[in-house]
């Protein structure tokens, strides 16, 4: 947003029509009137426009009619469950479109929940209780649509280019924290990023810092992977998130400016593989002033990642267990 003069005309002032910023719709269908209701108030007091849904048939006829940008929805609704309502977002004719981010939200974490929730198309998966304050981080998070990476010769021949340096990175005789830590650095450095780091999921809440081109020392620094909506996305789908700065969004701008902790750099999270098995995520944030990462640098990322998959597939069990073992 560009700086607004201190003084303002009153003459041109009251011919001016005043646009005030619009609003993210968030629809709630959760079966705890009280939470819900507690849910609502908070969202709405920091900036979302937000309505109530106590079951299924009114969840999906208000996603046809007030086409909401956010669903959070309990897993196990009146007469129906989450996993329905993903499916009715996905297949209403009415809703063709029209991009719907759904949060699932449960008591009941277990993994064939969480599996069978992103496998359906959630967005997230959020297990009760549920603070405030994280909810926040997550819905602006989803506020902020992934965008596709479109294939193009010219980019993968660059990429290409760099493919050797990272090749030969990881060939390099050195233990096993030093390749990690050399290859996040030399991740950075490339696409110019603030901070580039190789996670391990352990659980679906629980995670551990493997190596960050910032600091060489930091491996086996404990995650709450709940405040990592990226990570946890990344690793259940199987798919790279590509997040651009949309710090002036106007819809998001008012949240912004009361929450100053929440992170709006552009960000690219890749998926990591062990023995063909999901394993955590290389994640590397940009700057502030990077508005749009360049299709080159995710490519990059990309080949980066699949080769640090290759390499962690070829690392003893008992090495990375000691990292493992460092709980939160």
């Amino acid at each position: 947003m560009g700086i607004q003069p201190n003084i303002i005309c009153m003459t041109a002032a009251k011919k001016m029509k005043v646009r005030t910023p619009e609003k993210i719709r968030v629809l709630i269908a959760d079966t705890d009137s009280l939470t819900a209701r507690r849910t609502f108030e908070f969202l709405t007091q920091n900036g979302f426009d937000c309505r109530l849904s106590a079951d299924g048939a009114d969840a999906k006829k208000q996603l046809v009619s007030w086409r909401p940008r956010i669903l959070l929805v309990d897993l196990l609704l009146p007469t129906t469950n989450a996993f329905e309502i993903l499916k009715f977002t996905q297949t209403e004719p009415a809703l063709k479109g029209h991009h719907v981010a759904v949060l699932v939200m449960s008591g009941h974490n277990n993994t064939q929940n969480v599996r069978e929730a992103y496998e359906r198309g959630a967005r997230d998966f959020l297990a009760r209780p549920i603070m405030f304050k994280d909810l926040l981080t997550r819905v602006v998070f989803h506020c902020r649509e992934p965008r596709e990476v479109q294939n193009n010769n010219n980019v993968q021949k660059d990429a290409m280019r760099l493919a050797d340096l990272v090749v030969t990175q990881a060939l390099q005789p050195m233990t096993f924290e030093e390749k990690l830590f050399g290859t996040t650095k030399m991740a950075a450095l490339k696409v110019g990023a603030l901070r580039c780091s190789i996670v391990q999921q352990l659980t679906y809440e629980k995670g551990v810092v493997l190596a960050s081109n910032d600091k060489k020392d930091i491996g086996g620094l404990a995650l709450d992977l709940t405040k990592y909506p990226e990570i946890q996305l990344t690793v259940n789908t199987g798919k790279t998130i590509v997040i651009d700065n949309l710090s002036e969004s106007r819809a998001l701008s008012r949240i912004r400016e009361n929450f100053k902790d929440i992170n709006f750099n552009s960000l690219v999270v890749c998926p990591l593989y062990y023995h063909q098995k999901p394993f955590g995520v290389i994640s590397t944030r940009m700057p502030v002033n990077c508005t749009k990462v360049p299709d080159a640098d995710i490519q990059f990322l990309e080949f980066v990642a699949k080769v640090l998959s290759l390499y962690l597939s070829t690392v003893e069990p008992r090495i990375l267990g000691q990292y493992g073992l460092i709980s939160a």
